[in-house]
Order: structure tokens, then sequence, then C-alpha cells
């Protein structure tokens, strides 16, 4: 699954702060001083990097910034911000992507703390790292649940405790190790399930934070792989009027390739098609909007097959 980098979550971390604390009303002013204090220290940034966001955030349209002369101390959330920022808190709070990416982190988590440290770690001690999906912490529930998977996949061994079969103080199999040491991910398996993919609304100009192309997944054909595979070219046409002209009739020709791929039954040129759109719109300057549009397009290739 294509990923955001830690500096685009950032800023979409941030622009999800200023919708939450403006309780999602468009034109509504946020005082920087509010929004310091509704992070809370949480993205480990100083005032003045704050501000160095939220102007960033200005430039591209997603906010309007009121200066003083303290520096940049009020903004007001813009309608394409709210629909970047909502798009953002569903994507992270979305169930099937967070304990997919949670088997990865626990996994990795393990290796180091086996392998390099040479611990011997719990659940518990896990949970004691505050781990979250781009902000919003992991239950209990949920790692017990990726803890099980990675279990039944083979990756770790271990006792479970109670009525959980999650092994409690969890050991590295030597297909765990191998899946790390090489840098892969637990779903780069055929078995594994494909991931869900979220729809992408756009209102006026929208030029945000870049994403990173990530690695592709190998799975088997899904039953559901062509209306799916629309559904996406379906949000990324929708967006295409907010992208530069030169980048908005590229983006049109590769969108056009994939539709007929789909439209003539050939899951494999889909994925090429897709896979070719989702590294275009992630490695232009069209900010977060491509970012989520990249992402769409590269999670929707894992069900058409290797």
């Amino acid at each position: 699954m294509n990923k955001l980098t830690p500096s685009d979550a950032r800023r979409l971390r941030v622009l999800l702060a200023v919708y939450q604390v403006a309780h999602g009303k468009t034109g509504e002013g946020v005082a920087t001083d509010d929004l310091e204090r509704h992070l809370d220290g949480a993205l480990d940034i100083d005032r003045d990097s704050l501000e160095d966001i939220l102007q960033g955030l200005w430039d591209q349209r997603l906010v309007i910034g009121f200066r003083g002369g303290d520096g940049l101390n009020t903004v007001f959330l813009q309608p394409h911000g709210k629909d970047l920022a909502m798009q953002f808190d569903r994507m992270r709070s979305d169930p099937t992507l967070r304990v997919r990416e949670l088997q990865d982190a626990y996994l990795r988590w393990l290796y180091v703390q086996t392998e390099e440290q040479g611990l011997h770690p719990t659940v518990s001690d896990y949970l004691a790292t505050s781990p979250g999906f781009y902000g919003s912490p992991y239950t209990d529930q949920e790692l017990m649940k990726a803890g099980t998977r990675l279990k039944n996949n083979g990756f770790i061994e271990g006792e479970g405790r109670y009525s959980y079969p999650a092994p409690a103080q969890p050991q590295l199999t030597a297909r765990g190790r191998l899946v790390i040491e090489k840098n892969r991910s637990v779903h780069d398996e055929p078995h594994q399930p494909a991931p869900q993919y979220f729809n992408t609304t756009v209102h006026g100009n929208a030029n945000v934070a870049n994403a990173s192309p990530g690695s592709n997944q190998v799975f088997l054909v899904d039953s559901e792989w062509a209306a799916k595979s629309t559904a996406v070219l379906d949000a990324i046409e929708q967006a295409l009027s907010t992208l530069p002209p030169d980048m908005s009739t590229t983006a049109a020709a590769l969108v056009a390739d994939a539709r007929h791929a789909v439209e003539t039954n050939s899951p494999s040129r889909t994925k090429r098609a897709l896979t070719a759109l989702g590294s275009f719109l992630g490695d232009t300057t069209a900010g977060a909007l491509g970012g989520l549009l990249s992402a769409q397009a590269i999670a929707v290739t894992s069900l058409l097959g290797g």
C-alpha cells in the first residue's frame, strides 16, 4: 500500500486539528494558541514549526490565515481543506487499513526487541510505546487481532492467555525474521486479504501534501476488482480539474487507459495502468490530494493479482 511520508502525515494531522478545533465549520477562526493546546505536543513540533505548517496549508488554500505582529495567529478552514481533513480522518480510522499496518509495525518492533536488543517483549510492552496509525492510537483489541493474524500466518509464535489466541510473549519465526530482513510486508503473500480503498471528494482548487511511492502487494484477483477499480477512477477523474493543466492532461490519459483495460476485462492490464497512474500522481507536485489519489490507485491494484 502506498503510504504518506511522515512530513505529509504531519501536515494532514495539523489540518485535521484545525478541522476539529473549528468543529468542522468552514470560515470559523481558529487561534494558533488554541491549536497548539489541542495538539498538546502530539506532533513534537515547536510554535515556529507549527506556523510553518499552517503557512504551507495557507499557500495550498486549505486554510486562510491572519498574520499579526506576533506571527500567524489565526487560520480559517476552507471547503477543500475540510474535505481533505475528513478524508484523512476516514483513512486513518479505516479498520482494515489500521490492522494491516499494525501487523507490519508490530513485527518490525518485535524484530528490534528480540534480534537487535536481545529482549523478551510482551504485548503490554508494545502497547506501552503508544503505537498508532497516523496519530490515531491502536486499541488492545486491534493489537490482539493483529497478533492473532501474525500467529495464524506463521510470522510469530507463542502461547496466548485467557480467551485470546494472540501470543502474550511473542517470538519471531524464521518466516517472520525473513520478512523484516528482506524489507517486505506480511501482506506480500497471495493468501492475505486485499485492502479497502477510500473515496475522495473535492471542492474548488486543491494543491496539498505529497505522498511517497510504496511497494505493490501481490494478491489473487478479487471478484469485485472491476467495480472497485471503476470507483477509484471516478474519484480521480473528479479531482482532475483541481490539478495544473499539464498534469491534468497526463492524468486524464492514464485514467482513460485504465478505464479501457477495465472495460475489456483485463485485470493484468488494469493493474499496470493503475500502477502507472498511482506513480504519476505520487511523483508530481499535486500534494496531499495527489498522495491520497495515488494511494487509492495503488491500493486497488492489490485486487488484481500478481
